[in-house]
C-alpha cells in the first residue's frame, strides 16, 4: 500500500513498532534477507536481547537456515541440520517465499522447544490462489497455469517470478508470463514497476504478456526477450491461449484490484478446456494474422451486408492510425496547400527533410500503406502534440465503439512490443459514417504492410476486410 506512505523506510519504521510489545524476555524473529534488516533488529534490540534472525542461505551473522533447498516440479524440500542428522522436509508449494515462512515457523518451534512434524509441514496447503499450480486439459493438449493473483507487492511479483524460473526446467512447452500491475503504489508506481526490468530480462520465460499501463514503460526498457504490452485483457486472453502449447507453463500474476487481470486467471481454465490448438501453430503474429482474415461485402446504396467471412475472429496485429488521421483531416474539410517535410527518424531518399509535398498528395498517400515519415508529418500537421492525438483518438473510439486497441503507437506499424488489433466490425462502423470521405482519392483505402486491411469498393458493392496478402483475391468477390 505504498500510496499512502512516502518512503520504505518509514514502512519499516511502523512495522517495527511491534517490537514495543515484547518485554526483555521476549523473542524477536527477524528474516534476515529482507529490507531494513539491520534497522529492524536495532529496534528490537530496545526492547528484549532476544534477537534472532533467520535466513534461506547461509551467512555468518544468521541464527538459523537451512542445509539446502532443493526445487522439484510442484514443490520444494529442505534439509534441517538436526540432533540425528540432516532431517528433510517437503514443502507443497513453489514459493521462495513459502520457505522463508517455513524457516521462521521452524525457528519459532525451536525457541519453543517443540519438535517439527513432517507429516504436517507436508500436509500444508497455501490458499488457492498462492502460486497454486494448476493442470488443464484442453481439446487437443496439456497446460499448466501458476495462478498467483491473489495480491501483489514489488517483493511478492519477484517471488512469483522466481519460482516460475524454478519450475521451467520440467516443461518442454512454451514458458509463458502473463502479468497485470501493482496496485496501490501511487506517485511511487512508475519507480517500483522498473524494478522488475532485470527480473523479468534474467527470467526464463520465452514469452512475456504485460496488461496495464503501469506496465508499459516496463516493456519498452526489457530487451531481448519477446513481451508484449496489451491494451485490453481480451487481447491478451487471445494470444494467451495460442501460446499455451503442449506441455507449457504460464505464470499469472498481478494484484487483486484495480486490475483487470484476475479476471484473465478466473477466465482462462475454462476457456482452455474447449480450446484446440492446431499441431502446426507457428510464431504468433502471424498466425493471428492467417486467423484473422475476414471481410464484408456491402452494398453501396443501402449499406447492407450481403455476406461475410469469418467475422468473429476478425483481426490484425497492425492498428489503423493512417485511417484515423486521414478522417480527421476529412473532418477539418482542410484546403490544400504545400508542406515542406521535416526531419523523421524513418526518412529516406524518397521522403527526406525539405522535400516539397502538398496536403491533398500527402492525404492520398494515407490510402495505401503510406511510408511512417508521410503518417508522421500528417499527424504533426493536423495536431501539433501528443496530448491532442491522444484526445482524438480516444473521442473517436468512444463515439464509434471501437476496440481501445486500434491505434497503440502513432504509425500503427506492427511492434512485437505493443499489441495493436483492430476487426472488420471496427471498419464497418467507421465506413458507415466515412464511406464518402474514404474513397474522395481513389477506390481503395489499404492499411498494413505484409498483411492488408481496408476498404475496397466497386461499382455496386464494397469489400471491408481485414488480414489479407492478395488484394486481387479480394477484388474478384465485389461487383465492378
Amino acid at each position: 500500500h505504498f500510496s499512502t506512505f512516502q518512503s520504505l523506510e518509514q514502512i519499516a519504521e511502523l512495522k517495527a513498532r511491534i517490537f514495543k510489545g515484547l518485554n526483555h524476555n521476549g523473542i524477536a524473529i527477524i528474516n534476515g534477507e529482507t529490507m531494513f534488516a539491520d534497522y529492524l533488529k536495532d529496534k528490537a534490540l530496545e526492547s528484549t536481547q532476544n534477537v534472532l534472525t533467520y535466513h534461506k542461505e547461509h551467512t555468518g551473522d544468521s541464527d538459523f537456515s537451512p542445509e539446502f533447498i532443493q526445487y522439484y516440479k510442484g514443490y520444494i524440500e529442505l534439509g534441517l541440520d538436526e540432533i540425528q542428522g540432516i532431517e528433510k522436509y517437503k514443502l507443497n508449494t513453489i514459493s521462495e517465499g513459502m520457505v522463508s515462512n517455513a524457516l521462521a515457523a521452524f525457528l519459532t518451534l525451536k525457541e519453543l522447544h517443540l519438535p517439527i512434524n513432517p507429516e504436517y509441514v507436508e500436509s500444508f496447503k497455501p490458499f488457492s490462489k498462492i502460486l497454486a499450480m494448476k493442470p488443464i486439459k484442453t481439446l487437443s493438449h496439456n497446460v499448466t497455469l501458476i495462478d498467483d493473483t491473489h495480491n501483489a507487492s514489488l517483493p511478492a511479483m519477484i517471488n512469483a517470478i522466481h519460482a516460475f524460473n524454478s519450475q521451467t526446467q520440467f516443461f518442454t512447452g512454451n514458458k509463458i508470463i502473463a502479468l497485470g500491475k501493482i496496485n496501490d503504489l501511487g506517485h511511487k508506481s512508475a519507480e517500483v514497476h522498473a524494478e522488475l526490468v532485470d527480473v523479468l530480462t534474467h527470467s526464463n520465460a520465452d514469452y512475456i504478456l504485460c496488461l496495464d499501463s503501469d506496465l508499459r514503460p516496463v516493456v519498452n526498457k526489457i530487451r531481448n526477450k519477446h513481451i508484449t504490452w496489451y491494451p485490453n485483457k481480451d487481447l491478451l486472453m487471445n494470444d494467451l491461449m495460442y501460446l499455451c502449447n503442449e506441455d507449457s507453463l504460464a505464470l499469472l500474476k498481478s494484484s487483486s484490484g484495480g486490475t483487470e487481470f484476475p479476471e484473465i486467471a478466473k477466465a482462462l481454465p475454462q476457456r482452455l478446456t474447449h480450446f484446440e490448438l492446431a499441431d502446426n501453430f507457428g510464431d504468433i503474429f502471424e498466425e493471428m494474422s492467417h486467423l484473422g482474415q475476414s471481410y464484408m461485402i456491402i452494398d453501396n446504396k443501402t449499406n447492407d451486408i450481403i455476406s461475410s467471412h469469418n467475422v468473429e475472429q476478425s483481426q490484425t496485429i497492425e492498428g489503423m492510425g493512417p485511417l484515423l488521421y486521414y478522417l480527421k483531416a476529412m473532418d477539418d474539410k482542410l484546403d490544400n496547400e504545400t508542406i515542406t517535410m521535416q526531419e523523421w527518424v524513418t526518412n529516406n531518399d524518397k521522403h527526406y527533410t525539405g522535400k516539397q509535398i502538398d496536403l491533398f498528395t500527402l492525404l492520398e498517400s494515407m490510402t495505401s500503406s503510406p511510408h511512417p515519415s508521410e503518417t508522421y508529418e500528417l499527424v504533426d500537421y493536423l495536431f501539433k502534440n501528443f496530448a491532442n492525438r491522444k484526445r482524438y483518438t480516444e473521442t473517436l473510439i468512444s463515439k464509434f465503439d471501437l476496440s481501445n486497441s486500434i491505434a497503440i503507437n502513432l504509425t500503427g506499424r506492427f511492434r512485437v512490443k505493443e499489441r495493436q488489433c483492430y476487426s472488420v466490425l471496427d471498419l464497418f462502423k467507421l465506413y458507415k459514417a466515412y464511406k464518402y470521405d474514404l474513397f474522395k482519392f481513389n477506390n481503395m483505402f489499404i492499411l498494413g504492410l505484409n498483411y492488408k486491411s481496408g476498404f475496397i469498393r466497386g461499382a455496386e458493392q464494397t469489400i471491408i476486410f481485414t488480414s489479407y496478402t492478395d488484394l486481387e483475391e479480394l477484388k474478384a468477390k465485389i461487383k465492378f
